[in-house]
C-alpha cells in the first residue's frame, strides 16, 4: 500500500507542477486509467464498464476508485479541492464552451454534499467526476 501512495504522489507531483501544460490525448487517460486498474486490482468488470464510458449511479466502489486515482495521477482531481478547474481549462484548449461547461459542472456540484458520500474518498471523487463528465459532454466542443 505504501508503495501505491508513492506512486501516486509522484504522478500527482509530476502533473501539479505544470509539467504537462497542454491538452492529453486519448491515449493518456487511457494509459493513466490502465495503470490505475493495475494498481488498485479493479475487476475486470469494472475495467470494461469504464473503457465503455458507462458511467451510471450504480457504478461500485472499484470504478470509483479508478476515477479518483486517473483524476487525481492526471492532476484534473484533488480530495481537498474537487475537479482541478485549471488542469480543465487546459484539457479544453482549441475549443469552445469551458465557462457554460465550468458553470454546470458547479452548479451540479451542489446537488451533493458529505451526506451522500460520508467518508468514502472514491465515491466523493466519483460524484464530481460525473458531474464533470455530464457538463463537458454537453458544453464543450472542438472549434469547426
Amino acid at each position: 500500500m505504501k508503495f501505491l501512495a508513492a506512486t501516486l504522489l509522484i504522478f500527482a507531483i509530476f502533473h501539479a507542477s505544470g509539467a504537462d501544460q497542454k491538452p492529453y490525448d486519448k491515449q493518456h487517460w487511457e494509459r493513466t486509467n490502465q495503470l490505475c486498474s493495475r494498481l488498485l486490482r479493479t475487476p475486470q468488470e469494472a475495467r470494461d464498464l469504464i473503457a465503455q464510458k458507462k458511467f451510471d449511479d450504480d457504478a461500485n466502489e472499484a470504478m470509483h476508485c479508478v476515477i479518483r486515482c486517473t483524476g487525481i495521477v492526471s492532476g484534473t482531481y484533488d480530495d481537498e479541492r474537487g475537479t482541478v478547474m485549471e488542469m480543465m481549462e487546459v484539457q479544453a484548449q482549441g475549443k469552445t464552451g469551458f465557462a457554460e461547461f465550468r458553470s454546470a459542472a458547479e452548479e451540479c456540484y451542489g446537488g451533493f454534499g458529505p451526506e451522500d458520500y460520508g467518508d468514502d474518498w472514491c465515491k466523493k471523487s466519483y460524484l464530481y467526476f460525473k458531474c464533470d463528465w455530464k457538463a463537458w459532454v454537453q458544453h464543450v466542443k472542438k472549434v469547426e
